[in-house]
């Protein structure tokens, strides 16, 4: 099923209610059209090898920008760094 997050008054979202009702990316699949990817463990067996496919010869993302806009939308509830906030949502295979 389809959850819809209600902006509040300053256009931010509510994740944390989001995420105690479930709604953390489970069974999403995002792709990302972008300047390529860093191998960072945020993304560790997340990312479809196909994707270089997309790429060309590589997914390394030497302008960062790849990066940033993977791990707001999708990098890891692990404890280091930042999540995302479909941080259970995979890359598609």
């Amino acid at each position: 099923t389809r959850k819809n997050i209600a902006l509040d008054r300053r256009g931010l979202g509510k994740p944390i209610g989001a995420y105690e009702r479930g709604a953390t990316g489970t069974g999403v699949k995002i792709a990302f059209l972008d300047t390529g990817i860093a191998n960072l463990a945020e993304f560790a067996g997340r990312i479809d090898p196909a994707s270089k496919d997309m790429a060309g010869v590589s997914l390394d993302d030497t302008r960062g920008h790849g990066t940033a806009s993977a791990s707001i939308a999708a990098a890891a509830f692990d404890g280091h760094g930042m999540m995302g906030v479909a941080y259970d949502s995979i890359d598609p295979n």
